[in-house]
């Protein structure tokens, strides 16, 4: 299947190609776990330690 993401924002094609109909459910994410997921992958290490 060849179907791209509706997304509210601008993305690049590679991840809206990864449309999946299981994973995505039919009802929007809390405002405050969306807000606690960003700020967790905020302590994520940085790429380039080094």
């Amino acid at each position: 299947m060849n179907k791209l993401a509706t997304t509210d924002y601008p993305i690049h094609d590679l991840p809206a190609q990864r449309w999946s109909p299981r994973a995505f459910a039919d009802r929007s994410v809390a405002p405050v776990t969306l807000g606690a997921l960003v700020f967790t992958g905020s302590w994520d290490a940085p790429a380039e330690l080094g």
